[in-house]
């Protein structure tokens, strides 16, 4: 029997990257995905690949700042599905931003735009499939959250600031709905090459490829960056029976980030003298 057989899944952001990567996971391992995204073509790409293997998947436009929209598009599922077993909100970033994030750099308006995609958007997900979800006595949220949020190497305090407060909510949920047979945790992501770094200014004197060796030397431990499968694998042990008894946590997929690293960087001093 496969992981995710006969559940229904919505993933945010599902379009390319991480999304798109848990959205075929999933749907490999027996799940009915539903492909939320801002782009409607990537999303309808993705829903047709999986179609394409016999799979069942849903593409849906979603705006997640709009929360009448977001309960339309679980109402819809629920009509179509008669449930929501699994919510994985992946959709985030800092579309909008003029400044580069440090304190000063931004305009308040930049600073809502940023909480409302990462923040309020979420929030609206979890507000609209609970109340499925306590009704089945079953249910698995997973949220994403940034290394940034508390343990910052460069400062985008909008974007850290909503992941944090991710946490929080994340938390506090996980303890509410305990008592209802739904688990709540968390994904913090590290460095994972995916589209997000395509609007990521680097230096002008190197490439991409450069410019990741340079991040992987300074700051993961198992020297590499991360891909998008590595997210997939840990959204589908959060998502599926393997976890059921794992709620209220943080799961680092970042190559040894934060914890190791102090004593990775000893080690590479040592390699060297």
């Amino acid at each position: 029997m496969k992981y995710l057989e006969n559940r229904v899944a919505i993933v945010t952001g599902g379009a390319k990257g991480m999304g798109k990567a848990i959205c075929l996971k999933f749907a490999e391992e027996g799940c009915t995905v539903i492909v939320n995204d801002l782009d409607f073509e990537g999303a309808g790409a993705v829903a047709g690949e999986i179609a394409s293997k016999g799979g069942t998947a849903v593409a849906n436009r979603v705006d997640q700042t709009d929360q009448a929209a977001v309960d339309a598009v679980v109402d819809e599922t629920v009509s179509r599905f008669s449930k929501i077993d699994i919510l994985v909100n992946n959709a985030g970033g800092v579309a909008g931003m003029n400044g580069s994030g440090p304190s000063g750099t931004f305009t308040m308006d930049e600073f809502r735009r940023v909480l409302d995609v990462n923040l309020n958007g979420p929030l609206y997900y979890m507000l609209a499939v609970i109340p499925h979800m306590k009704k089945a006595n079953y249910g698995k949220i997973i949220n994403f959250s940034s290394i940034g949020a508390f343990t910052p190497t460069v400062s985008v305090l909008p974007y850290h600031a909503a992941k944090g407060a991710v946490e929080s909510l994340t938390m506090n949920l996980a303890f509410e709905l305990s008592r209802n047979n739904i688990n709540v945790n968390l994904i913090v992501p590290g460095n994972i090459r995916t589209p997000f770094w395509d609007n990521v200014i680097i230096p002008p004197e190197m490439n991409y490829d450069e410019f990741f060796a340079e991040i992987v030397k300074r700051q993961v431990p198992l020297q590499r960056m991360g891909t998008s499968e590595d997210i997939a694998g840990a959204a589908l042990y959060l998502a599926s029976g393997m976890s059921d008894f794992v709620s209220g946590q943080r799961l680092f997929v970042a190559g040894g980030c934060p914890n190791v690293l102090t004593s990775t960087v000893l080690l590479k001093e040592d390699r060297l003298s």
